[in-house]
């Protein structure tokens, strides 16, 4: 395993130019058998993470959704905001630390209601300094 995770390098060819070759000093090989188990376990963290908010989530490849569900008659919106923010401000700054980034630009939230109960009135949340719109 030491092998196969240590003393690698990479080169750029732009136009039958290459770079000088550099070392790497994280990250797995991609397109290997072992990248997508290895990636799971390298972020297996985040999911206490997420558990520790009260949300859940699903992850695929380098995706992860999370979720969390809820009755906006019930249950105070302030409260489920206020979760939904601080999961996501966590979990940004657990992938920092851990050389990894969270993308603003592919991140969303939807929210799905029965049309029997009104849309959840909640418009957008703050992920650190981020403003992500709700579909």
């Amino acid at each position: 395993m030491e092998s196969y995770l240590t003393n690698r390098c990479q080169a750029v060819m732009i136009n039958n130019h290459i770079s000088s070759s550099r070392d790497l000093s994280f990250g797995v090989p991609q397109g290997s058998v072992l990248g997508p188990i290895l990636f799971s376990l390298y972020i297996a963290p985040m999911t206490d993470i997420i558990r520790q908010h009260g949300l859940e989530y699903h992850l695929y490849a380098d995706d992860t959704q999370m979720y969390l569900t809820f009755n906006p008659v019930n249950e105070d919106l302030s409260t489920i905001k206020s979760s939904i923010e601080s999961c996501g401000s966590d979990v940004r700054a657990w992938m920092s630390s851990n050389c990894l980034k969270l993308n603003d630009d592919k991140s969303e939230l939807l929210i799905f209601h029965s049309k029997r109960v009104p849309r959840p009135n909640i418009t957008a949340i703050n992920i650190g300094e981020e403003s992500i719109i709700i579909f």
